[in-house]
């Protein structure tokens, strides 16, 4: 039996059969990014939210920390207006904590979802608690 020794084009059948793997692990990699950025960012912006409301007079708070949360949500995330629930909480007297908590349905690619068995629902979520100041 002859053994061929021409190996022209071998490494192109390689990397042809390795590429779909490298591909999804690459999405894979990129999905975690997009996971820790969403939640940084989240935090990052309920803490603004409520460090601004918290030095408003107590009828304007609650608005405020809404009104906050949206402007600086999206500036730093992807269609954060139809993709998040903003829940502030708690009292708005001098000297109560007032707390913002943010729930944010961060982009998914299908076919990682699909594959690893992500949830489609699935959330990020922030939250940023602060004593109410009182305003002069």
């Amino acid at each position: 039996m002859k053994l061929l020794k021409n190996t022209k084009g071998e490494g192109i059948l390689t990397f042809i059969a390795m590429l779909p793997f490298v591909i999804l692990v690459l999405l894979l990699a990129v999905q975690v990014v997009i996971i820790g950025y969403s939640k940084i960012a989240l935090q990052h912006t309920a803490k603004v939210a409520v460090e601004k409301a918290i030095r408003e007079e107590e009828s304007r708070i609650i608005s405020t920390a809404i009104q906050t949360a949206q402007s600086t949500g999206s500036s730093l995330l992807y269609n954060f207006s139809g993709r998040s629930t903003i829940t502030p909480e708690g009292d708005t007297s001098p000297g109560e904590i007032f707390t913002v908590k943010i729930e944010y349905n961060f982009p998914k690619f299908s076919v990682i979802t699909s594959i690893f068995r992500i949830p489609a629902d699935m959330t990020v979520k922030a939250q940023a608690s602060a004593v109410v100041q009182e305003v002069p």
